[in-house]
C-alpha cells in the first residue's frame, strides 16, 4: 500500500468510521481495511499498557465498578462465555482503564485496587 493510503486508513481508524467506509473511501478491500484497523488497535492498546501508571493519591477520588460481559450466538439461546470486567476511573485527571478479571470476589477487587490506585486516595463503589 502507499503511504498516502495507510495515512487514509489510520485517519478513518482515528476518527472511528466503520471499516467498510475506510475501505470505500481508500479503495482498498474489507480485508486490507481490516488488516489495518486491527494493526491500529495493537499499537494503540501495547501504547496504553506501556503508559499505565497507578490512578488517585492523597485527596483525588477513584471509581470503581465491576461489570459482567457476555455473548451470545446470534442474540439468541442460552448464555455464552462470561467475563468479568473491573472499571477504575480517577475523577479529577479523568483517566481510567478497565481490567479483566476471573471473578468480583473481595480478594480480586482488593489485588486491583492495591495494584492501581495509590494510598490515600478517597475510593467509590456501589457496594
Amino acid at each position: 500500500l502507499s503511504l498516502q493510503k495507510i495515512f487514509h486508513i489510520v485517519f478513518h481508524f482515528v476518527f472511528e468510521a466503520p471499516i467498510s467506509t475506510a475501505a470505500l473511501y481508500t479503495g482498498v478491500d474489507n480485508k486490507t481495511a481490516i488488516q489495518w484497523y486491527e494493526f491500529c488497535r495493537e499499537v494503540c492498546s501495547g501504547k496504553m499498557l506501556r503508559d499505565k501508571a497507578p490512578l488517585g493519591g492523597p485527596g483525588r477520588e477513584v471509581e470503581i465498578d465491576e461489570s459482567l460481559l457476555f455473548k451470545r450466538k446470534s442474540h439468541v439461546g442460552r448464555m455464552g462465555h462470561q467475563t468479568w470486567v473491573v472499571g477504575c476511573y480517577d475523577t479529577t485527571v479523568n483517566k481510567g482503564f478497565l481490567q479483566r478479571v476471573p471473578d468480583r470476589s473481595a480478594a480480586t477487587l482488593e489485588a486491583v485496587i492495591i495494584e492501581n490506585v495509590l494510598p490515600g486516595t478517597i475510593v467509590h463503589t456501589d457496594k
